[in-house]
């Protein structure tokens, strides 16, 4: 439901519908056409959405046209683990942040007065 719309259409909607002329009608139906407000009903709870409007013709696009279906290569996620880090005095507790994982894949951990620091 777009209430912005329905509350130009109730307050301001028939404003200033005196003589415009042919190009001011023909800008107004292809602005309405384009913003979606050619619509019959104010309060639309379920309407589909319309077709994209095309603004500028697809051949002046920079973009190409034909997009590879597959264009990055699939991540290989691995099922087991690689390495087990062992950590007995790690204390869980939600609001102790003494994991860290850098950018670097560079892990430090706080166990009891130590700081490990591991390259995994």
């Amino acid at each position: 439901m777009d209430f912005d719309f329905a509350h130009y259409m109730l307050t301001q909607g028939r404003k200033g519908k005196e003589n415009p002329s042919r190009y001011g009608r023909d800008y107004r139906k292809q602005l309405a056409k384009a913003m979606n407000m050619n619509r019959t009903r104010i309060l639309a709870f379920k309407n589909k959405p319309s077709p994209p409007v095309e603004l500028f013709p697809s051949n002046f696009s920079s973009f190409p046209q034909d997009k590879p279906a597959n264009s990055k290569p699939q991540r290989h996620i691995p099922q087991t683990p690689e390495t087990t880090l062992d950590a007995p005095h790690l204390i869980d507790d939600y609001y102790l942040n003494l994991l860290d994982w850098g950018s670097s894949n560079v892990i430090a951990i706080a166990l009891a007065d130590s700081l490990f620091v591991g390259c995994y």
